[in-house]
């Protein structure tokens, strides 16, 4: 977890989780939270970011590179959706 809140207050955290954050490289990565500061981690550590279409925050989809359309009602739903994973067999069935 990134302590936000306390790298406002101190500069030199910031920068130092900055540069921590700009040494991780992703190909991909999901934005699930749709939020403002998970868009900008995730275009901080990742090549490409998928986000939703309507995210909570709207200036999140600012930071993405694709977005996905997603009207169902549940979060899994949701999230499958976003991964492009459409067998909900497959989690229900798998053996854990």
């Amino acid at each position: 977890p990134i302590d936000l809140i306390k790298a406002k207050k101190e500069k030199r955290l910031f920068f130092k989780i900055y540069k921590d954050l700009r040494e991780i490289h992703y190909k991909k990565v999901y934005d699930l939270q749709g939020l403002l500061k998970s868009a900008l981690v995730s275009r901080l550590i990742g090549n490409e970011v998928i986000g939703y279409e309507n995210p909570r925050e709207k200036i999140a989809s600012v930071f993405y590179d694709e977005k996905v359309k997603s009207v169902k009602e549940y979060a899994i739903e949701r999230y499958m959706e976003l991964f492009g994973f459409e067998d909900k067999e497959y989690l229900i069935n798998h053996p854990k």
